[in-house]
């Protein structure tokens, strides 16, 4: 009943996977719900890329290109970490001013109506429904009245260097990592490579636009996560009982984690304000439930190393059941959780050192700030990281008998048809003999 109960699964769960995870793409597609649309305030401006070819003490000459150059001035930190021929990102301020009625109109300017006007913004709606502000002079706004029709037109400011151009660093880094990856781990590693493409893209394209548009954010990411799993599981490892044992172990650990997130966030009054993205966020998107978004941030986080635990338990149970194939269910968990106590045991640290290597700067913080430890701890930022950390491991230690009981399931006894193909169940020996000697007969040479 278990074996065919494996391959039901097996079966179906790839169906649900393509399923799941073309709704994504096509919901990502659509408005989920009409949120109102963000008011643009000042300043603004536009990223550019140039190469610097002058240098001063407080600001640098940086060419564009097509015969462009701009001079910027350094950040806070002064000119260190610049130089000469080094490519940059500057910031450009842009800001929209009224065009008299009388002035010719140029390419670029726009059209809209007076929504309310003061000193010294006016706001304009816009024909694509956004919300700009303008300056005005005391003159220009006393001439406005609500509902008027206006044109607006950009114009530019200062520029500011941001920081070196690091992408094409970045990219001989990654070409670095694809060549490694595709020469030791071939065939595999090229499908590890490109499920993990897949899952990028299930956030990018299917997860976020969701979450913009207004659906909730623990819903969508718990779908997101079960489509990234199919992807990581079964289109690296392909699909069969074993795999299916890792990713029923996976979403098992996962929901139980989740579970318990929820909990612990509701008992301690999050309100998701935990990071400076987070503040941002709830400014940008409205109506964004961020408890619900730190809870997914949590399952996301967890995920990556959730599938290397479940599908390693799952290899080590196939293989201890076609080495025995008559281990009962009982001995062919209790040795599959043999070598996962070991895993339990590595697995501890690998969460609490990950988080803990991103709040290196909080340490630093907390050891020369002057408020009392438990008081400093018990702020939301510090117990997010926490309970991200915590429960994370938490799920990881979980998936090791979870996952191990499922592969147990379906492999114990030699009732697979696979484990019989490769390890025939051996023959009883005849009576008064033992299974010793029918093996030393077997062997001796002829």
């Amino acid at each position: 009943m278990l074996t065919t109960l494996g391959k039901c699964f097996s079966v179906l769960l790839p169906k649900l996977g393509m399923t799941l995870l073309v709704g994504l793409s096509l919901a990502g597609a659509q408005p989920v719900g009409q949120s109102p649309p963000p008011v643009q305030s000042q300043p603004q401006g536009v990223y550019l890329e140039g190469r610097v070819t002058q240098m001063g003490s407080r600001s640098a000459t940086v060419d564009l290109g097509g015969g462009r150059s701009v001079e910027a001035e350094f950040p806070v930190s002064g000119p260190e970490g610049f130089h000469i021929g080094q490519r940059v990102v500057l910031y450009r301020l842009l800001s929209y001013q009224l065009v008299r009625p009388d002035e010719p109109s140029r390419p670029g300017d726009r059209q809209g109506r007076v929504l309310e006007f003061g000193l010294p913004l006016v706001r304009v709606a816009l024909p694509d429904g956004s919300v700009q502000e303008v300056e005005a002079s005391p003159q220009e706004a006393q001439a406005l009245r609500v509902g008027q029709s206006v044109r607006i037109r950009q114009v530019e400011g200062r520029a500011f260097l941001v920081e070196p151009l690091r992408l094409g660093y970045l990219y001989a880094l990654l070409g670095l990592f694809v060549v490694a990856v595709l020469l030791l781990g071939r065939g595999k590693g090229l499908r590890g490579l490109i499920g993990t493409a897949a899952s990028l893209l299930v956030l990018v394209y299917g997860v976020v636009p969701l979450i913009t548009r207004g659906a909730n954010p623990l819903l969508v990411t718990f779908a997101g996560a079960f489509g990234i799993l199919l992807l990581s599981i079964y289109f690296v490892h392909g699909v069969g009982r074993k795999t299916t044992a890792a990713l029923l172990g996976t979403s098992l650990a996962v929901a139980i984690s989740l579970g318990l997130a929820a909990l612990f966030t509701r008992w301690m009054g999050f309100t998701g304000l935990t990071s400076e993205e987070a503040f941002l966020a709830r400014f940008a998107l409205q109506n964004l439930d961020l408890v619900s978004l730190y809870l997914a941030g949590v399952v996301v986080g967890a995920l990556g190393a959730l599938n290397d635990v479940t599908v390693t338990q799952a290899s080590v149970t196939q293989a201890l059941a076609l080495a025995n194939p008559r281990y009962s269910l009982r001995e062919l968990y209790q040795r599959g959780m043999s070598v996962g106590f070991d895993h339990i045991g590595s697995l501890v640290n690998t969460l609490v050192l990950a988080y803990s290597a991103g709040s290196l700067p909080l340490m630093l913080l907390i050891q020369q700030g002057s408020t009392p430890l438990r008081f400093l701890l018990n702020q939301e930022p510090f117990m997010a990281e926490f309970v991200s950390m915590l429960v994370g491991s938490l799920g990881l230690v979980l998936a090791v008998p979870f996952t191990t009981f499922v592969a147990a399931c379906f492999f114990h006894g030699g009732n697979t048809r696979y484990i019989e193909q490769r390890w025939p169940k051996p023959q009883r020996p005849a009576e008064g003999r033992s299974w010793v000697q029918d093996m030393l007969e077997k062997d001796k040479p002829k």
